[in-house]
C-alpha cells in the first residue's frame, strides 16, 4: 500500500467538499460530495512490534479492545492474537478441517464484535459453504483453541438468479469484498433478509468484457461497529459510498482528481492491455471504527503494476462517517493489510517479511 504524510500534531479537515455535478447514469446516490486530498504529507515513523516467520502467510488483521488479531493461512495457527501495546503474542489457535471448531482457508472477511457482557466474538465468511461462522474469541484465547458459537447460511443468488453482494441475516451479517459474474454482471444491490433490492447505486452497468467489469465494480465493504451504516469502497476509482441502514439513504464521496464512471465507460471497450494500463488502484484496503473510516490510498499505480505488489507505501486517510476528510499521513514502512485500534489510537500494518508495524496516532486523535 502507499503512504501519506503527517501534517502537524493537530487534527483538521483537509480540503473542501462541494456538491458533485457528475452524471448519475452509472452511479446514483442521494447526495454526492467531492473531497480534495493533498498530494503530499509528512511521514510517521512506525516501530516493529512483532515478527512472524516465513511459515506464515499473513492474509489479514483486525483489532478490538487491547488486541490485534492477525490472520494467517498456516494450518495449525490461523488466528494469532497480539497485545496491542507491546506486540507480544497472547494466543495462537485455529486449525484447518471440517469440524465445528475448525476453519476452512482461505478466509475472506473477519469481523470482530464486543457484546454487552464484554465477550469478544469473531466472525468469518466461509464462502465455500455460504455461511458466516462465529467463534468466541475470548474463550478461544483462554483455551488456545477455537470455541465455536454457531453459523448461519446465506444465499449468494436471489430468486431471479442475480448475485447479492451483501446479505443481512438478522443481527449477523455478510459484508465481503469482491464481485461475481453469472451470465451477465448484475447491478449492485443491497438485500435485507426480508426485502430485496432496498437500494441500488448502479442503475446502468458499463459495457465491456467480463474482466473489465470485474475490476470496475471491485467493491470492498465494512459495517460500522454500531451497525448503523454500511461502507462500500471502490478499489479502482477514488470513490466510496456510505449507506444509512435505517433510512437506506446513500452518500457518495469522490476524490476531485479521480476519474469517474464516464471515463471508465470510454475505455472499457478498449483492448485488455490498454484498459489495465489506464485503470488505477485507488483505495486498496479499509478499516472502520464507530468514529472513523480509515482507507489506504494509492491512486498512482496502474492495476497492471499494482497486482504484482504485496506491500507498498500507502496514504492513510481518516474520514468521519459524514464523509469529511479528518486526517492523512504516510507511513515510513511499506505494508499491505492494516487495522486501527480505537483504544490506544494506534495503526498496525503487515509489512515486508511478515513484520507487524505500529504507528502511534494518539497525539493526533
Amino acid at each position: 500500500m502507499k503512504r501519506l504524510n503527517f501534517i502537524g500534531v493537530c487534527v483538521f479537515v483537509i480540503g473542501t467538499m462541494v456538491c458533485c455535478t457528475s452524471s448519475d447514469e452509472y452511479y446514483k446516490v442521494d447526495k454526492k460530495i467531492i473531497v480534495d486530498i493533498p498530494n503530499a504529507a509528512d511521514t510517521i515513523n512506525g516501530s516493529l512490534v512483532a515478527q512472524f516467520d516465513s511459515t506464515h502467510h499473513l492474509v489479514g488483521m483486525e483489532s478490538i479492545d487491547s488486541f490485534v488479531v492477525v490472520v494467517s493461512d498456516k494450518s495449525d495457527s490461523i488466528i494469532n492474537v497480539l497485545n496491542s501495546e507491546n506486540g507480544a503474542l497472547v494466543s495462537s489457535f485455529g486449525s484447518v478441517g471440517k469440524a465445528d471448531n475448525d476453519m476452512i482457508t482461505p478466509l475472506r472477511e473477519c469481523q470482530l464484535e464486543k457484546k454487552d457482557d464484554g465477550t469478544l466474538i469473531m466472525r468469518f465468511d466461509d464462502f465455500c459453504r455460504h455461511r458466516i461462522v462465529s467463534y468466541d474469541l475470548s474463550a478461544s484465547m483462554e483455551k488456545n483453541q477455537l470455541v465455536y458459537v454457531g453459523d448461519k447460511e446465506y444465499q449468494i443468488f436471489n430468486q431471479s438468479g442475480q448475485f447479492n453482494y451483501f446479505d443481512y441475516i438478522g443481527d449477523e451479517y455478510v459484508a465481503f469484498q469482491g464481485i461475481a459474474l453469472d451470465d451477465n454482471l448484475t447491478p449492485f444491490c443491497l438485500k435485507s433478509s426480508d426485502i430485496e433490492n432496498k437500494c441500488e447505486s448502479y442503475p446502468k452497468m458499463i459495457e465491456g468484457g467480463e474482466s473489465q467489469k470485474t475490476f470496475i465494480y471491485n467493491i470492498m465493504a465494512k459495517i460500522k461497529p454500531d451497525k448503523s451504516k454500511l461502507l462500500l469502497v471502490h478499489g479502482n476509482i477514488g470513490l466510496f459510498t456510505i449507506v444509512d441502514l435505517d433510512s437506506w439513504s446513500t452518500l457518495g464521496i469522490q476524490e476531485r482528481d479521480s476519474y469517474d464512471f464516464e471515463y471508465l465507460s470510454e475505455i472499457a471497450n478498449a483492448d485488455s492491455k490498454q484498459f489495465f494500463e489506464k485503470i488505477r488502484a485507488y483505495y486498496t484496503f479499509l478499516n472502520v471504527t464507530d468514529d472513523y473510516i480509515i482507507l489506504s490510498r494509492d491512486g498512482k499505480h496502474s492495476m497492471h503494476e499494482f497486482d504484482r505488489m504485496d506491500t507498498y507505501q500507502p496514504m492513510i486517510c481518516f474520514f468521519d462517517w459524514t464523509g469529511n476528510l479528518i486526517y492523512s499521513f504516510v507511513a515510513n514502512e511499506q505494508f499491505g493489510y492494516f487495522t486501527f485500534n480505537a483504544n490506544n489510537k494506534c495503526l498496525y500494518g503487515i509489512g515486508k517479511g511478515n513484520g507487524i508495524y505500529k504507528y502511534d496516532l494518539s497525539k493526533v486523535f
